[in-house]
C-alpha cells in the first residue's frame, strides 16, 4: 500500500483544500479542516445535549481513523478497539473485542442490561 498511499499523495497534493490519510484497508481523501471522526462525534454529542456529566459515551471501531473517536470518549465514556492482535496495537482505546461477533455479543449484553434497568 505503501506506492499507492506516495500516489494518491501526488495527486492530492495538486488539489488545494484536500489531504490523503491512510485507513485500514483504502485511503480517504478528505477536506483540509480539522474534522475528522472524533470532532463529528463531539458534535453530535453537544447537539444532543449530552455531556460527559450526563452521559456515557462508547466508542467501537477497528481502524486508525476510529482512534480520533477513542480520544474524545477519554474521561465521558470507553473507547473499544476492535482487533485480532494480541496485544492490541499501540491504541486510544480502552478496551478490545477480537472480532465483530464480540462487539455482536456486547451489544446484546447493553440492551439486556438496558432492559432490566428499564424494567425496575
Amino acid at each position: 500500500m505503501p506506492d499507492l498511499k506516495d500516489a494518491v499523495d501526488g495527486v492530492v497534493k495538486g488539489l488545494k483544500g484536500l489531504v490523503a490519510r491512510p485507513d485500514k484497508k483504502a485511503i480517504e481523501i478528505l477536506p483540509r479542516k480539522k474534522w475528522n471522526k472524533g470532532r463529528a462525534l463531539l458534535w453530535l454529542l453537544e447537539a444532543a445535549g449530552m455531556s460527559p456529566q450526563n452521559s456515557f459515551t462508547i466508542s467501537i471501531g477497528d481502524d486508525v481513523t476510529d482512534e480520533d473517536t477513542f480520544r474524545v470518549v477519554n474521561g465521558r465514556g470507553a473507547g473499544i478497539i476492535v482487533t485480532e492482535t494480541e496485544p492490541p496495537q499501540a491504541t486510544f482505546a480502552d478496551y478490545s473485542l477480537k472480532s465483530t461477533a464480540e462487539v455482536g455479543r456486547f451489544i446484546e449484553i447493553l440492551e439486556r442490561i438496558a432492559g432490566n434497568i428499564s424494567q425496575e
